[in-house]
């Protein structure tokens, strides 16, 4: 049974695999650096052109929005504006009196709006993929050109402080660095006083080209507060007075550069695409005229900083650089020669890029052909050049490998008919071809998975693929009739019209809505079955129809669905917000308690969060009948569990400090958080040992980890996680069909995805999770991604885990049925995104639910092979229902 579970789990996660190696595609990265000899320079002494500045510094605020710093805003019709807008006057001041001096603009980033990628654009002029986003946590050294290397190559010094991602970015390049890691988003302060401590000492070197700083707590600030907080406006107001004061070192041969590598929502996230996550502030200043042509004033994207930067100094701009100069940083004259340049340098990149993409040939070669043909000395032509180069490269970058995305949707379905194979087959026994078959098809998915895409490989798994799917779905065909049933039947119906709305992008942004309808009409549904399986049952006792009303009302079942309904309405007060859902207005529960600016509120998240825990040991306590009360071990991890009450709670009262208070029990406050994963961990192997059955074992670990999801998902959506756990545990005992059981618990795992407060989006990810009684900067960064994992998909883990207690008769085979339907659900999310690939909204929409999904499909996967292996460990003794 293990072995055939394995065997399809395996199948569908490699499917996905390959399914997203054609989907979410990397761009190619060339190998080849600019040089001097590259542009014939028109001054002796310079490399490319003549240099306006012999030094600059880049001043990089983290998160920087435009808003932050716009002087024109008026943000009185903005909740929370005046936390973060007009909060930088000095610098608000000389964008209005310094109009030649300053320039002051929106700085367009090009999602995914991660630090890492942002960094990466910022300093090698290139445009990132989707799936880079990925790759956040995970930082090397860049190989491709880019100005820190341009710079080191033209003899000139680099002085870094801050972010130790650019460390890890160029490890060996700076002459001089101070940095420190960044990954705790709970600490506002630390690498911003690392970066004070030395910056205005570095200012007063004379060895050094470019100094670059890079500062956090303003990033930082947002994922713990949010914009709309006190401590944001600290935080602005302490890098407006840094600014003003680095303003006072500059001579006439250095330009100073203020800049945020992205923007954050609402909420204080980013990673996505919306305005507010891509929209962040650029502003350039000088003691000498730098703002000339005024006329041609237009958003920048963060790529054109990169050849601006590289003609300012007179270095040879990055290879791979896609992006075009900030042409009001140049006169009349040099703006000719840096056109030029820039052009050229556009042009050799494409020219280079198209012997890897042959495809893009024709569309190159008719671009270039007008190139070659018209004025060199031609700004406006030059600058439509590089814009029609740079929405092709775009267009490139979003390409799909379409044979590697048909192999995977095929190696799906072929997985889906071998599923449903080995469940209409009464036998256990599995046949040498089967064997055969399935070993062949695992061995290529994973020759493609592991890089060898070589067009024999995928041309043979084609074949196999196909020859597969006939040969199970005959021998399905055969045997079908001893499996479907009329419950099943209209289950399979209404899961396949649920799996068909999912093409439609508004299904996707108003699923939560979709589900909660679902499941209330479920328990309508069931309510109704009760009352004909309870008159059925008291005909002859009820004479009267009131007598029977009267009866079933005050029953113990009508009064457990009538809560369950109650409960999933409230829940949709848990929901977040996400960008598209307009007439959506976020409530004070989702995101951080520190965020909430409000104390009254902050008070009552605080005591439903109190109330909520205790009440949950209280009903495991009173309802749980596996627990042995006479046993000393028993009865001590019944008291470890109120000691772990007791640490959440001062963890979460220690939440509602100010922050300078705060830090002064923030040791405190990891320890706290530590205890509870201790006292889990040794109640969970307390339940392992000691269990008797299935059921026993389940009730304890879940009573077991309870506390240590909770204080993990945070005070905010204690009620809905607790009203999760109870309803899988205690399910069986009102509702008798096992169909639409079994159909509630798979729609309560998705619906406690939004009940839990996320979306399938980048910004909605759940950073604070990761330092739950973590240190900031762990060095084991898999702990922290486990944490994070466990608080997005702690639903799917949930009902996954507690499956065989909820079907307790033949739990195998509904470990089985629920791998089935969330595998199809994946399948139709993987078809729509396949089927919507030039779709508007394929990036904001759909490519992240497909991430999301695949990554909830495995952790289903995973959670029901455990739940497998302890069935055979601690088999159920009792089957039927539980009484």
């Amino acid at each position: 049974m293990l072995g055939r579970f394995l065997l399809l789990g395996v199948g569908y996660v490699l499917s996905l695999v390959v399914f997203q190696s054609g989907f979410l595609l990397k761009r190619h990265e060339l190998p080849f650096y600019s040089s001097c000899d590259d542009v014939v320079a028109s001054f002796s002494a310079a490399c490319w052109i003549r240099p306006t500045f012999k030094r600059a510094i880049w001043i990089v605020v983290d998160a920087l929005r435009h808003d932050f710093v716009d002087p024109n805003v008026d943000g009185r019709d903005v909740p929370g504006s005046t936390y973060f807008q007009h909060q930088m006057p000095n610098l608000e001041n000389m964008i209005r009196t310094q109009p030649e001096n300053t320039l002051f603009s929106k700085f367009i980033a090009d999602p995914p709006t991660t630090t890492l990628q942002r960094l990466k654009g910022l300093t090698s002029g290139s445009l990132p993929t989707f799936i880079d986003a990925g790759a956040n946590f995970a930082a090397t050294s860049i190989g491709e050109d880019n100005v820190i290397d341009q710079l080191r190559s033209t003899g000139r010094n680099i002085t870094f402080l801050g972010d130790d991602t650019w460390v890890s970015l160029y490890p060996t390049q700076f002459h001089r660095s101070f940095d420190l890691p960044s990954f705790d988003i709970n600490d506002l302060h630390s690498v911003d006083d690392m970066v004070l401590k030395h910056l205005f000492s570095e200012l007063e070197r004379p060895d050094w080209q470019l100094l670059i700083a890079h500062f956090l707590g303003v990033d930082h600030c947002g994922h713990k507060y949010g914009p709309d907080h006190p401590e944001m406006r600290m935080k602005l107001r302490q890098m407006d007075s840094v600014i003003e004061n680095i303003t006072k070192h500059l001579d006439e041969d250095t330009v100073l550069f203020v800049m945020g590598d992205h923007g954050m929502t609402a909420t204080g996230d980013h990673g996505g695409d919306s305005a507010a996550e891509t929209v962040a502030a650029f502003v350039a200043y000088s003691k000498q005229k730098i703002v000339w042509n005024k006329h041609s004033r237009r958003n920048i994207y963060q790529v054109d900083f990169v050849p601006t930067l590289s003609l300012l100094l007179d270095f040879p701009i990055p290879f791979s650089n896609v992006g075009r100069l900030i042409e009001e940083f140049f006169s009349s004259s040099n703006l000719v020669k840096a056109s030029k340049s820039n052009c050229w340098q556009m042009v050799r990149f494409v020219q280079s890029y198209v012997e890897k993409q042959p495809h893009l040939k024709p569309v190159i070669d008719f671009i270039l052909r007008d190139f070659e043909n018209g004025e060199e000395n031609d700004v406006e032509r030059n600058a439509a050049v590089m814009r029609r180069l740079q929405e092709v490269l775009r267009e490139a970058w979003t390409s799909f490998d379409m044979a590697l995305m048909r192999v995977g949707l095929i190696s799906f379905v072929d997985c889906l008919v071998y599923h449903l194979y080995l469940m209409a087959n009464r036998s256990n026994h599995i046949t040498v071809a089967s064997i055969a078959i399935r070993s062949g098809v695992i061995l290529l998915q994973l020759a493609v998975v592991l890089g060898n895409q070589a067009r024999f490989i995928v041309n043979a798994l084609d074949m196999i693929l196909a020859s597969s799917v006939v040969y199970y779905l005959v021998l399905t065909l055969f045997t079908w009739t001893h499996w479907i049933t009329t419950g099943r039947t209209a289950t399979a119906v209404f899961l396949l019209f649920y799996c068909l709305s999912m093409s439609s992008n508004s299904f996707v942004v108003y699923e939560s809505t979709v589900l909660r309808f679902m499941i209330q009409t479920f328990i309508l549904v069931s309510i109704y079955e009760n009352l004909v399986l309870f008159r059925r049952s008291n005909r002859k006792n009820l004479s009267s129809l009131r007598d029977f009303l009267k009866t079933f009302i005050s029953s113990n079942t009508l009064k457990w669905l009538l809560v369950a309904s109650v409960l999933i309405r409230i829940c949709s007060t848990f929901e977040r917000c996400r960008e598209e859902q307009v007439e959506c207005e976020p409530t004070f529960f989702s995101g951080n308690l520190q965020a909430v600016p409000d104390d009254n509120k902050k008070m009552v998240r605080f005591i439903l969060g109190i109330t909520s825990i205790f009440a949950t040991n209280f009903a495991f306590y009173r309802f749980d009948n596996s627990r042995n009360r006479d046993s000393v071990l028993s009865e001590l991890s019944f008291a470890s569990s109120w000691v772990s009450m007791g640490a959440i709670s001062l963890y979460w009262m220690l939440q509602l400090l100010p922050d300078a208070v705060f830090q002064s029990f923030k040791s405190f406050s990891l320890r706290c958080a530590q205890l509870v994963y201790v006292i889990a961990i040794f109640n969970c192997a307390l339940k392992l040992k000691n269990a008797k059955d299935y059921k026993s074992l389940v009730i304890g670990t879940i009573y077991s980890i309870s506390p240590a999801l909770i204080i993990i998902l945070g005070d905010g959506v204690a009620l809905p996680l607790v009203g999760l756990m109870i309803t899988c545990i205690f399910l069986n005992r009102v509702i008798s069909n096992d169909v639409h059981r079994f159909v509630l618990l798979f729609l309560l795992s998705l619906y406690g995805f939004f009940a839990l407060s996320h979306h399938p989006i980048l910004s909605a990810i759940p950073w604070q999770a990761a330092f739950v009684g973590i240190p900031g900067n762990f060095s084991i960064q898999a702990i922290p991604a486990f944490l994070v994992l466990l608080h997005i998909f702690a639903s799917h883990f949930l009902v996954s885990f507690t499956l065989p207690l909820s079907m307790s008769l033949h739990p195998q085979k509904w470990i089985f049925e629920y791998l089935l339907v969330n595998a199809f659900k994946s399948f139709a999310v993987a078809g729509t995104a396949f089927v919507q690939r030039r779709h508007l909204m394929v990036w904001k929409i759909f490519a992240p639910k497909f991430i999301f999904d695949a990554i909830s499909l495995i952790v289903v996967v995973v959670t029901l092979s455990v739940a497998l292996i302890l069935l055979k460990l601690k088999p159920l003794h009792r089957y039927g229902m539980s009484s």
